[in-house]
């Protein structure tokens, strides 16, 4: 009888649920040749995923398997359009609650820095600003321990980086501490990421904070990165200001504004992001931006450039 029983409470198990995106693209641009705003130039998808998700009691999984155009080109200098699947900003990671407050997660997971999200259905502007691009990694893989007390959350994580989009060449084990302040139209956040160089044991660490407000209609949001690499003498500093506003109810344009100085590349960068979104449906989203990216080495008037991208493509969510 006790197996039977226990048969039949297995069998309560609920199916694991599976989701995802597309987000197709074609882009223009004047940036020239080796350029990295010119490594996926024309019809591209830019970005999509297959969500897959459990949950039971207190345990919660979820594998985020991301896919994409890959970047390289042939010969002829075509694009090439086969897919790099699971290579980019993938998750695998199992959840579990203690209580209501006290949570663990362990397995590969997307970093919490960074106001941008990785993936690009929750991410307004159709690529990645300056910060996201040249400062911070994507994923995690480790483990992070989160507590909950009111209107404040903090997280702490131990993990090796994966899918670096800032040149860290290394596996060394980083720790980060992030602390959310949400209240009501407001929020905040604060993270400190650091970790030793395993060949020079010199310490290399970022610190964060966003702060933004969600106003309805209006929601605007800052951040600031800085970036010491022990291998520079200077910081690495990005400032960036995003703002979005709903003219109707399916039309939404934004606004993204950008310094950055990259003290590795020694480059200074503005860049100026126009965008636009029509929501057709709760699935079919249309989307467009217009970038201008003016550049300069060592701070001074040597190495100008300006360089122009124009996106437009759709997301797809199902």
């Amino acid at each position: 009888m006790a197996s039977v029983l226990a048969h039949a409470e297995d069998s309560k198990i609920p199916l694991p649920k599976v989701s995802g995106f597309l987000m197709p693209i074609y882009k223009w641009t004047n940036a020239p040749e080796g350029d990295d705003a010119s490594a996926d130039k024309g019809y591209s998808l830019k970005d999509a995923a297959l969500y897959f998700s459990h949950d039971y009691k207190k345990v919660h999984v979820f594998v985020d398997l991301a896919f994409r155009s890959q970047t390289t080109t042939t010969a002829s200098g075509e694009p090439n359009n086969s897919f790099g699947f699971a290579k980019y900003s993938s998750q695998a990671f199992v959840n579990y609650k203690f209580t209501d407050s006290l949570e663990v997660t362990f397995g590969q997971f997307d970093t919490l820095l960074g106001f941008e999200s990785n993936d690009g259905k929750d991410r307004f502007f159709i690529e990645g600003g300056l910060a996201s691009n040249q400062a911070l990694n994507t994923t995690e893989t480790g483990a992070m321990l989160g507590y909950t007390l009111g209107d404040f959350k903090i997280q702490l994580v131990n993990a090796n980086q994966n899918n670096e989009t800032a040149g860290y060449q290394n596996k060394a084990s980083e720790s980060i501490v992030f602390l959310t302040y949400t209240k009501d139209w407001f929020h905040a956040s604060s993270g400190f990421l650091t970790y030793k160089e395993p060949t020079t044991n010199k310490s290399f660490n970022i610190i964060e904070g966003v702060a933004g407000v969600d106003l309805g209609k209006l929601k605007v949001d800052v951040e600031f990165d800085s970036k010491k690499d022990p291998t520079q003498h200077i910081h690495s500093q990005f400032y960036s200001l995003f703002s979005t506003y709903q003219l109707f109810d399916k039309f939404t344009l934004g606004l993204r504004e950008e310094y950055a100085h990259n003290a590795s590349s020694k480059k200074s960068q503005v860049q100026h992001t126009l965008g636009f979104q029509y929501d057709e449906s709760e699935v079919l989203s249309l989307k467009a931006s217009y970038t201008f990216n003016h550049s300069a080495k060592d701070m001074q008037k040597t190495g100008r450039t300006n360089t122009q991208t124009v996106l437009a493509g759709l997301v797809y969510k199902f």
